[in-house]
């Protein structure tokens, strides 16, 4: 399972960041089943194709859950990079973390090189 509750992780998750997670739009979304009142989401809209078989295309919209805990390896999640944020699974490997799409893609990289933003929740699609 991966967990960054460490004080490496919390120094660069700072959701008060105004640059690290500004307003680009607004949207209504259906309510989030077993949301507690304390749980902070976002909606990432995705922008690449390498989610396209599961059937999560560009212009979807990721409900994400903002955590520090991934969880199950079978959880979707956003990952913040040194290329930018994306939307992947991910595995432990003694020291990396190896984020993949279930499919042909995956990157790996050291553990203090990847930041979790959060797990995905819900795709939406307008139609």
């Amino acid at each position: 399972m991966i967990n960054q509750n460490n004080d490496s992780f919390r120094e660069n998750f700072d959701l008060s960041n105004n640059e690290k997670f500004s307003i680009k739009s607004f949207r209504d979304i259906r309510e989030i089943a077993n949301a507690t009142p304390f749980d902070r989401f976002i909606g990432v809209p995705v922008a690449g194709d390498t989610l396209n078989h599961l059937g999560i295309l560009p212009g979807d919209l990721l409900i994400v859950k903002l955590t520090q805990n991934y969880g199950s390896e079978s959880n979707l999640a956003v990952w913040e990079t040194q290329h930018g944020r994306t939307a992947k699974f991910a595995y432990e490997n003694i020291g990396e973390i190896v984020l993949h799409n279930k499919a042909d893609w995956f990157q790996t990289w050291m553990t203090d090189e990847v930041k979790l933003i959060g797990v995905v929740v819900r795709v939406e699609r307008d139609l």
